[in-house]
């Protein structure tokens, strides 16, 4: 019985390299490299202050110092007083991939409907 388990021993060690190679390839495929530099900003994704469990984009934040490959010390931009705070680069995206927010033009209602009503698309 010591040979049939070594036997498996060996197949399952070859089956899991196999595995492996496969999954690092496909990995590798989608994987992007991400690198900021000091001085960037960034906006990290924390969690809000009164629910822990609901997250959301805050910033923007000041890259202080790249303290490895994948982590860095961030401080909100124009205070530099701050505690600074360590984020890895999966909470952290750049500010210029998000578009400004341009508001609606002030209207009242009425004039909604009545433009709506003239195209006929008021339900």
């Amino acid at each position: 019985w010591m040979e049939k388990f070594q036997e498996y021993e060996t197949q399952v060690r070859i089956a899991h390299r196999q595995a492996q190679a496969e999954q690092q390839i496909q990995y590798n495929q989608n994987k992007i490299d991400i690198e900021y530099e000091v001085g960037e900003n960034v906006l990290a994704w924390l969690p809000k202050t009164k629910n822990k469990t609901y997250f959301t984009w805050k910033g923007p934040y000041t890259i202080i110092k790249k303290l490895n490959p994948v982590t860095y010390s961030i401080i909100p931009e124009g205070r530099p007083d701050a505690t600074p705070r360590v984020e890895t680069i999966r909470n952290l995206t750049r500010t210029t991939i998000t578009k400004p927010f341009t508001a609606m033009p002030k209207k009242s209602t009425s004039e909604w409907h009545c433009r709506d009503l003239k195209k006929g698309t008021f339900v």
